[in-house]
């Protein structure tokens, strides 16, 4: 079993909610689309929709049947996001450098 770290599921979010522009994402979308169940989903979002953090804003969305919410990724977020897509690309070029060191070591003529 893999398990993600807290900073991947944060990304994971704000993805589902980059991706649906505009109109935000409802949490059900978000629950899908991060791989979360509903209480993770609210426990993460909460934490990333408070005044100290910020990095998604809630949208009132009315539906016919009942008033539910939309969150829309911010610059705040957009900014988290780009910053963990270069450092997770830096991480994994260090990787394949590492790995190549390693195959060298063992072919050794």
């Amino acid at each position: 079993m893999v398990y993600r770290s807290r900073n991947r599921i944060v990304a994971d979010i704000l993805e589902v909610a980059r991706k649906k522009g505009w109109k935000g994402a409802l949490l059900t979308e978000i629950i899908y689309g991060a791989n979360l169940n509903f209480t993770q989903a609210k426990t993460y979002i909460d934490s990333i929709v408070s005044p100290s953090v910020r990095m998604l804003d809630e949208i009132p969305v009315s539906n016919r049947l009942r008033a539910e919410k939309a969150y829309r990724i911010n610059d705040e977020g957009r900014r988290y996001l780009n910053s963990y897509e270069f450092n997770l690309k830096k991480i994994r070029e260090v990787e394949e450098v590492m790995d190549s060191i390693k195959k060298s070591r063992l072919v050794r003529p």
